[in-house]
């Protein structure tokens, strides 16, 4: 069962700090006379990544958070379910270059961290 990244309540994403980035998995034939031929590559082809940055967290929640992302590397179980900012659907992620840095407020820290978006098996 995928764990839930509340970013609406629990953890507010730094939205200065946002950044979402995408690209589609394909395959292309270039042929000698110039032309080419490209299609989408299976049925999961659409790679989507974003860049987040927490608000800053107090040290206990700031843990928290970071075994929670670290955990989401940890198979299909333990995938992240998501609901990007202003999309309805909720997606799969894994975390990853997950950092912890304190702020300029006493014994508040940020966490960053890559979401990779994943596809588990259903069954």
């Amino acid at each position: 069962m995928a764990k839930i990244l509340d970013t609406d309540n629990t953890y507010k994403i730094l939205k200065t700090n946002c950044s979402n980035s995408g690209e589609y998995n394909t395959m292309s034939v270039q042929f000698g006379d110039g032309y080419r031929q490209s299609t989408i590559d299976g049925i999961n082809y659409d790679r989507e990544t974003w860049n987040l940055t927490f608000v800053p967290l107090d040290s206990t929640t700031c843990v928290v958070l970071k075994n929670l992302l670290k955990n989401s590397q940890n198979g299909t179980a333990n995938l992240l379910s998501w609901t990007p900012p202003g999309e309805s659907a909720t997606k799969y992620w894994s975390a990853s270059r997950i950092n912890m840095n304190s702020t300029e407020i006493y014994d508040y820290w940020q966490v960053s961290c890559i979401l990779t978006r994943e596809f588990p098996l259903v069954v």
